[in-house]
């Protein structure tokens, strides 16, 4: 008596294998992708303060100040159409402006990154927080100002 023996998987057997491979894969590289997500995101952050630093730096050429204030994704005629704002925009992860209210001597520009072992937060001296509140991480500083408690100043 001959028996009709099928060898082989079934088209679910497959499915499942493909998904449980899926879910493995998307295991081991989902970690990594998303601090891919937060380097790219904080090296624009970095980029941005650098570029208003430098903006900065021509106002106080021009002016001999800086300015008394900057309004992040506004107008800032004639050095640029529109200053930067943050990857992921105001709130809490919105860029913070600091300038010597009685003079306009000094500037500090705040940022927060979002890969807390990013070596610049310690260089730009922000590792115990920096700004207003502490509530910053990275921070850019005109050449005459340094960071003394997490505040700038002369």
């Amino acid at each position: 008596m001959l028996k009709n023996k099928n060898t082989g998987f079934t088209l679910i057997e497959v499915l499942i294998l493909v998904l449980v491979v899926a879910v493995m894969i998307t295991m081991a590289i989902g970690p990594s992708l998303t601090s891919s997500f937060y380097r790219a995101r904080d090296s624009r952050r970095k980029a941005d303060l650098k570029k208003t630093a430098n903006l900065l730096e021509d106002y106080y050429n021009d002016y001999s100040s800086y300015p008394p204030a900057l309004f992040w994704g506004e107008d800032f005629p004639p050095y640029v159409n529109q200053l930067p704002k943050d990857p992921r925009g105001t709130g809490a992860y919105g860029y913070n402006y600091q300038t010597d209210p009685v003079a306009g001597q000094f500037f500090a520009v705040f940022a927060i990154l979002e890969n807390a072992d990013d070596p610049d937060i310690s260089a730009s001296g922000c590792s115990s927080g920096c700004g207003p509140g502490l509530n910053y991480n990275y921070a850019v500083l005109s050449p005459n100002a340094r960071l003394v408690n997490g505040m700038p100043e002369i």
